[in-house]
């Protein structure tokens, strides 16, 4: 239930200032996302584009995760404009077309579980660096910490910003994701 006390924070900065994403450019990297009319309703500027490795269309969003995704990030910042990325079988591609639209914030949900690891596979030290990489760049990265209660990589990274799925139910009681 949102209520009027938790809008607050997205009302103005400490400046006076709305806070709306207004010339931010926001990359969404998930598994595609459905073109709903709920986006064109609200004059969102959504812009759906796929990994050079993707093999079906950017907008087949089988599980609805990558639609939710990007709605989230208008949520918080209604006046973005978001590049929804499709990711492939690569892990570093849609980073890289991310890159190429000029995001200034990054959000993925490509994680790689590294319970029972003492150190990273080659493919991971590859991506550490990609990632520190656009962060030299300034870019802010928005990484999954995973709803399963693994640890993530490239969340677990100190540098970027990990975020997990949180429920919340009809008495207001919060609760995290389980799946």
């Amino acid at each position: 239930i949102v209520t009027q006390a938790s809008l607050v924070h997205r009302l103005k900065t400490s400046s006076g200032q709305r806070a709306t994403g207004e010339g931010v450019v926001v990359a969404v990297l998930d598994f595609g996302v459905y073109p709903h009319p709920f986006y064109v309703r609200n004059s969102y500027d959504l812009h759906i584009e796929a990994a050079e490795d993707v093999t079906s269309p950017a907008t087949d969003d089988t599980e609805g995760h990558g639609t939710m995704h990007t709605v989230s990030v208008f949520s918080c910042a209604p006046d973005a404009t978001v590049y929804a990325i499709k990711m492939g079988e690569s892990p570093s591609l849609p980073f890289d077309l991310a890159r190429s639209v000029s995001a200034k914030v990054i959000t993925s949900t490509y994680a790689w579980n590294l319970s029972g690891h003492v150190e990273l596979s080659d493919d991971q030290l590859i991506m550490r660096v990609l990632l520190l990489d656009l962060l030299a760049d300034g870019r802010t990265l928005v990484l999954s910490g995973g709803n399963t209660g693994f640890i993530a990589f490239p969340a677990m990274m100190p540098e970027v910003i990990a975020v997990g799925g949180a429920s919340v139910d009809s008495h207001e009681n919060i609760s995290a994701w389980e799946d």
